[in-house]
């Protein structure tokens, strides 16, 4: 899956609420895998939509695909606008306080 394949199949999951209500367990590994090993870079809005999808995921997994975007966060060209910020913000308000938290 490209960057914006796992950003949009992150944020309409958030949409539906809980991934997995709407994925079955062999689906949610696989777009977890997906999230954590895309090797690709990340543009703002890629990033904005997956942070923004987390809030969708039961906590382990929440916590490992925030832990892969943390370096993603840092190699940003662009700056971060309101907008991503936001949803970013919004989407890791159900996360646990943890190392990967406090980093981000």
């Amino acid at each position: 899956m490209t960057p914006q394949d796992v950003a949009g199949v992150m944020f309409d999951i958030a949409k539906l609420r809980f991934a997995t209500a709407v994925l079955s367990k062999t689906q949610c590994k696989y777009v977890k895998k997906q999230a954590i090993s895309c090797n690709e870079s990340w543009p703002v809005d890629v990033i904005g939509r997956v942070c923004y999808g987390l809030q969708a995921w039961p906590q382990p997994d929440a916590v490992q695909i925030l832990g892969s975007i943390l370096p993603r966060l840092s190699a940003l060209a662009e700056p971060l606008t309101e907008k991503y910020v936001g949803m970013m913000l919004h989407g890791t308000r159900n996360c646990k306080d943890g190392p990967a938290l406090k980093s981000f």
